[in-house]
């Protein structure tokens, strides 16, 4: 993910650069985090638009929810959501040998 598709997941002017070493930050932290939830790398996921998602609902997530913890119900429809997509990304692709 470029760090402008970031942005324009987030609905952020491409001219905004005061948080780009955050949004890049983040970008990183959204493929190890998808890396270890199932142990496929960014690289066998290229094109996957499923894989995509995840990256810009952790990367939106963290964004708008800077505190250690967030209480309520948006935290948990994230977490149910998020962990369907990664465990169809988990199971539904098959590495190449």
């Amino acid at each position: 993910m470029t760090l402008n598709e970031a942005k324009l997941y987030l609905r952020l002017e491409e001219d905004y650069l005061e948080e780009d070493d955050l949004l890049s930050a983040l970008i990183v932290f959204s493929e190890e985090y998808i890396k270890n939830a199932t142990g496929k790398t960014s690289e066998f996921f290229s094109e996957n638009e499923l894989y995509k998602l995840a990256q810009k609902m952790i990367i939106s997530h963290i964004y708008d929810n800077r505190l250690p913890v967030v209480v309520g119900s948006i935290t948990k429809k994230l977490e149910f959501s998020l962990r369907s997509i990664l465990i169809q990304l988990q199971y539904s692709y098959e590495e190449e040998v």
